[in-house]
């Protein structure tokens, strides 16, 4: 027969549940990314602790980032921490510590580090090749524009001129209808005057003595409306 009896209460968490105590967040240039990555994660296996993956990011200049999230033993954080920051040039560090969590055994400390390699001279397309082109690109864009304009012009002022050359045929036509023939006369007169005083300013003729009664003589250039003169016999 038993007098008295114990009550345990047992409550099982998840490790990966259990919120950090303490968060460290650091920002790292090196040299190489991806090797520096590799030692930091085998680091922290050595010291119990785990990975939540890593996000690259590469950018077309030539730069790298890492955002890599660790956990690790609460007792093994300053340790971690202190390895982290001999890989290269600690560009930022934060630390926080979440006083809601017990200080206990399985306590754990994130670890929150963007490792970036240094940012190159001239970057991958910062270059000649690349440079020459941007060069074309602009030139082609510039072409493209100026034709585009162009042809916008044309566009625009096409059926402006074909309505200017309507009617200016139409104004010919009534013109030409409205002429009388006495008008249509005089005027061909008048052209044909115009027409005999350019080509007969000189007549060139040669005397014929048996018609006129004078002798034959030389070629006589004579203004028109002139009559030839004769020499006595």
């Amino acid at each position: 027969m038993v007098d008295t009896k114990v009550r345990l209460n047992v409550k099982l968490l998840n490790l990966e549940n259990i919120e950090p105590r303490e968060t460290f967040t650091l920002g790292i240039e090196v040299a190489d990314v991806d090797r520096t990555a590799a030692a930091m994660i085998a680091a922290v296996v050595e010291q119990k602790g785990r990975s939540h993956g890593a996000h690259v990011n590469q950018e077309r200049d030539g730069r790298k980032t890492i955002n890599i999230f660790f956990d690790v033993p609460l007792a093994a954080a300053n340790t971690v921490v202190t390895k982290f920051r001999s890989a290269g040039v600690v560009r930022t560090e934060r630390a926080e510590q979440n006083q809601q969590v017990p200080d206990i055994e399985l306590a754990v400390a994130r670890l929150q580090v963007v490792l970036s390699n240094a940012s190159p001279i001239v970057g991958n397309d910062e270059g000649l090749s690349t440079s020459m082109k941007t060069a074309l690109g602009y030139s082609f864009r510039g072409f493209a524009w100026s034709v585009a304009w162009i042809g916008s012009g044309l566009l625009f002022l096409a059926p402006w001129t074909a309505l200017a050359g309507g009617v200016w045929l139409a104004t010919s036509v009534v013109r030409r209808k409205r002429r009388t023939p006495e008008s249509a006369a005089k005027l061909g007169r008048a052209r044909g005057e115009e027409a005999a005083r350019r080509a007969g300013r000189v007549i060139v003729f040669r005397e014929n003595s048996e018609a006129r009664g004078c002798r034959r003589g030389p070629r006589s250039f004579l203004k028109v409306g002139q009559a030839p003169a004769c020499r006595s016999r």
